[in-house]
């Protein structure tokens, strides 16, 4: 006969008076106040999950319902029904509907020993114990997001002669246990490479446990009155990483006096 499609408010009447089943929308950080969580076949506890999950029900305005959740390594499920045993099992009891019959739910799941994804479902339970046929499956996964690279802006004082260092930070997301490198290179905006600042290009590497790098490009100090210049540095083909910032800003201020009668005047450095 198949699934019988969920109804506004569960008015419709049937075998257990066709209670509505829940839907499972998404999972992720752990962040939840408490439910009952076992380990199928043996009801062990088990710790506050890495994953949250959460979902919505309508059923009956105003009335207490218990989620009943199932978690199995299958990859995908054929008609709500998962494809292996199941692992893992759990409840969420006292979610009641608002008068409109919504009410959201959500539950930590801490992934079985060696296991690292699969599909959760889930029904629901009226307090006359009648229940809803599953959810369709929502699939979890454990694995960490994905190492991220980003480079922060920085600015520095011109300075009147000599050089001037503007370190510019780039931090990788979290320590990594491969060697991360990533392709940087200067690039023009108002300051010119060579005039205001030297360029610089290259590769910088993490060391697995790394997670911060300084590169430093060199600013030309003169005396010369001017508005505020900018420059770029550039990253670029990342091994072992993504890119999230790839861009940043080096701001070059201006530390001079304008000089009476001269304008900007000619640029003076002095050695």
């Amino acid at each position: 006969a198949g699934i019988t499609p969920n109804d506004t408010r569960d008015e419709d009447v049937g075998a257990n008076f066709l209670q509505n089943f829940p839907t499972l929308t998404s999972a992720s950080s752990p962040a939840f106040d408490g439910a009952e969580v076992a380990n199928a076949g043996d009801g062990s506890a088990k710790p506050l999950g890495s994953i949250t999950v959460r979902g919505s029900l309508n059923s009956t305005p105003n009335t207490v319902h218990t989620i009943h959740w199932y978690f199995s390594s299958s990859a995908q499920c054929s008609a709500n029904q998962q494809m292996t045993p199941q692992l893992a099992v759990g409840r969420v009891a006292n979610v009641q509907t608002d008068a409109n019959g919504n009410a959201p739910f959500n539950f930590p799941f801490a992934f079985p020993v060696g296991v690292q994804s699969g599909t959760i479902n889930c029904t629901a339970t009226d307090p006359d114990g009648s229940t809803s046929e599953f959810s369709a499956c929502l699939p979890v996964n454990d694995a960490p997001p994905p190492l991220s690279l980003s480079i922060a802006d920085v600015s520095v004082m011109e300075g009147n002669r000599g050089t001037t260092n503007a370190a510019f930070t780039l931090t990788l997301s979290a320590a990594s246990t491969q060697t991360v490198t990533v392709g940087f290179a200067t690039a023009n905006s108002t300051a010119t490479a060579n005039d205001d600042y030297m360029p610089n290009s290259g590769t910088v590497s993490f060391a697995p446990g790394q997670t911060s790098r300084t590169m430093t490009v060199v600013v030309l100090g003169d005396t010369t009155f001017e508005p505020n210049e900018t420059f770029h540095l550039n990253l670029t083909t990342p091994t072992n990483a993504t890119i999230s910032r790839s861009q940043a800003t080096g701001t070059i201020a201006n530390d001079d006096a304008k000089r009476r009668g001269t304008g900007l005047g000619r640029r003076a450095r002095l050695r």
